[in-house]
């Protein structure tokens, strides 16, 4: 069994976040022993209650998390673990990192990042800012991390790919749905 499909299993279940999954998974040491632990076991662990530890039971099928994993392979999507070597460090050490990343493109090591936060509705001002702003960064390699909203998000990631810098788009729609949809080819 892939450990991804697991990872994935594990990040799906309704009412375990990042905190708790990753609590559990030190626990036990490995995914595998997660997948595998008896209500009995999991209930040992110093703050899971009898309620998660009847959820995780009770959710062993990974009918749903194999889909997502082949449908990830099918679009040349990159599942990325916090087993992963690539997995990227300034979030490793976060116990609120999430136990999944879905990547598209090509995540690269980066020491630093600099996200430009504002407006999706930006003035003529806001624009010009964040032109200035992704220009001076680009120019010293700095990595762009925004999400791909309209406004102050697509200025900063078109200025960082203008310039040859390297940007990260983080969506909350996840990476097989762009939206807005004219943000595609960006």
């Amino acid at each position: 069994m892939d450990s991804k499909v697991l990872y994935i299993w594990l990040s799906k279940i309704k009412g375990i976040g990042p905190v708790l999954a990753s609590k559990i998974i030190e626990y036990f040491g490995r995914i595998d022993f997660v997948y595998k632990a008896t209500y009995d076991e999991l209930i040992k662990i110093n703050g899971i209650g009898p309620k998660v530890s009847k959820v995780i039971v009770e959710n062993k099928s990974l009918d749903e998390s194999k889909k997502i994993y082949e449908k990830c392979k099918r679009l040349n999507i990159e599942v990325i673990t916090k087993e992963s070597s690539n997995y990227p460090m300034q979030l490793r050490s976060n116990i609120k990192a999430p136990l999944v990343l879905y990547v598209r493109g090509n995540l690269k090591n980066f020491d630093n990042a600099i996200s430009i936060v504002g407006s999706r509705r930006c003035t003529e001002y806001g624009k010009n800012i964040t032109i200035e702003l992704a220009t001076a960064l680009s120019e010293e390699n700095i990595p762009i991390s925004r999400g791909m909203a309209k406004g102050i998000d697509s200025y900063a990631h078109t200025v960082a790919l203008h310039n040859n810098n390297y940007t990260i788009a983080i969506l909350g729609t996840g990476v097989d749905k762009c939206y807005p949809s004219e943000h595609l080819s960006l």
